[in-house]
């Protein structure tokens, strides 16, 4: 429940009190003493309340006043009683709200200021249903402690059936991550990134509430700028795949053949070589048999 009111006063100063420069008065002398009074500012003060769900105060929260674009103007804390002061705002528009750890921030409340008066905003807080969760953050690394972004974390549970997936994020530009409002359990967490080798972290037994950071760092994969040679090998007369073949992957130096790899054929007579480093190839296929 939110509440406003500004109290009325009878007697505002319209102009500051401006004083003279002490003079003497020596018999029938006449005394010429001009003033220029300055316009009074215009400051008001905003003051109220801050509760829980059941109107008892909440002492030590933080209450922060925005301007009328939502930029970040003055903030202060509640007194035991829960009460807030802001006092010498200059007059306009704001918005108001609080923060107090296990409530939610309620949204920000607008409020006038006018010109010597005092505008009262009670602020209600409810409270934070996640407040006895956990969350588990970190930064991703590389090898050399730079951070990794776009790296892709996948968090596990342990169960008694095996691992369980939880959620996956991924690192933003300071290699950062986070995964929050968890339960209790046994965690593991698995890095990785095109290029380097995947790494995995065994959390352990983790009770909410709290925040348990683990940081990562991931290796280059030496593999990582290689590529791939695939392809079925097939009977030129039926056009049916020939399974069992043997393929040889050879280097070309010049003219020269160097064999570097061997495999065969599957049953729809595919074969592949992984980790295949810079250079020309050639791909010859044959199939053999014991006489």
């Amino acid at each position: 429940m939110v509440e406003r009111k500004a109290c009325e006063m009878a007697i505002q100063d319209q102009f500051i009190l401006q004083p003279s420069n002490q003079f003497n008065i020596n018999g029938r002398q006449e005394a010429d003493q001009g003033l220029e009074l300055y316009g009074s500012p215009t400051y008001g003060s905003v003051t109220g309340t801050v509760t829980d769900a059941n109107g008892d105060p909440i002492a030590d929260a933080t209450v922060k006043l925005f301007t009328a674009n939502n930029v970040p103007f003055e903030h202060t804390n509640t007194n035991a009683s829960g009460v807030y002061l802001f006092d010498q705002i200059p007059a306009g528009n704001y918005t108001i709200t609080a923060s107090m750890t296990g409530y939610l921030t309620p949204n920000n409340i607008p409020v006038g200021v006018i010109a010597e008066r005092q505008s009262t905003v009670n602020i209600a807080m409810q409270p934070d249903p996640n407040v006895s969760t956990l969350t588990i953050y970190g930064i991703i690394s590389d090898t050399f402690g730079n951070p990794v972004e776009g790296a892709s974390v996948d968090l596990f549970m342990q169960t008694d059936g095996g691992r369980v997936a939880v959620g996956s994020v991924i690192t933003n530009s300071q290699g950062q991550y986070l995964f929050t409002e968890l339960g209790a359990g046994t965690y593991i967490i698995v890095a990785g990134k095109f290029g380097y080798l995947p790494v995995e972290n065994w959390v352990g037994a983790l009770t909410p509430p709290g925040f348990q950071a683990v940081d990562l760092a991931i290796a280059p994969d030496p593999n990582g700028n290689t590529g791939t040679v695939s392809g079925v090998v097939k009977d030129h007369l039926t056009g049916q795949p020939v399974g069992n073949a043997i393929v040889a992957l050879y280097l070309m130096t010049g003219q020269t053949e160097r064999i570097v790899n061997m495999t065969r054929t599957n049953a729809l007579g595919v074969y592949l070589f992984g980790n295949v480093g810079p250079g020309n190839y050639r791909v010859k296929a044959t199939v053999q048999s014991n006489v």
